[in-house]
């Protein structure tokens, strides 16, 4: 929050024609938060929407992550519910350790499926080939996230993180 504050700061110093939207985003994503979030609950598709509502105000501080961001959804059940914003730590790492700003070579790839009522998730990006430290705490946020995903979903959900010289993947499947 206190990050895209900034950035809305930023945008309205230099009288951004971006800031308008951003504000809009902004403003789904709250409500999403606040009042969607309150849920045990929520289908796939209000994720969806809200980690679509993430990526264009992470993509309003640089034009070319449009095309180094790449968000697929394909055989989406309407059925399928999951908790609140369970997906979307991820993508943040994504974007908070990822080298979308620093390299043209840069990208972010987001795949969410289902396959027999069984959530499939993929996050994969690249990073620096040295890791700069974004903030002092780290690692407490895919803790969390484990954290949430063994309590609510027992042994029904299988994690695969993966770090490699360049490139970091998440790999998450929902098992109903």
């Amino acid at each position: 929050l206190f990050n895209t504050l900034n950035n809305l700061y930023s945008l309205a110093t230099v009288k951004s024609d971006k800031t308008a939207d951003a504000i809009q985003r902004l403003s789904e994503i709250l409500r999403y938060s606040i009042y969607d979030s309150e849920s045990k609950l929520v289908t796939l598709q209000k994720e969806l929407e809200y980690i679509g509502h993430y990526i264009q105000l992470q993509s309003l501080k640089d034009e070319d992550f449009d095309s180094k961001i790449s968000l697929k959804s394909e055989k989406v059940s309407e059925q399928l519910q999951i908790p609140p914003m369970v997906l979307l730590p991820f993508i943040e790492n994504a974007f908070k350790h990822g080298n979308l700003a620093t390299s043209d070579e840069a990208y972010l790839s987001i795949e969410i499926k289902t396959k027999d009522e069984n959530l499939h998730f993929t996050c994969k990006n690249t990073i620096a080939e040295i890791s700069q430290a974004k903030d002092k705490t780290g690692g407490i946020g895919l803790k969390n996230v484990r954290r949430r995903l063994e309590l609510f979903y027992g042994d029904n959900f299988d994690l695969d993180i993966q770090k490699g010289s360049d490139t970091f993947l998440i790999s998450l499947v929902l098992k109903a």
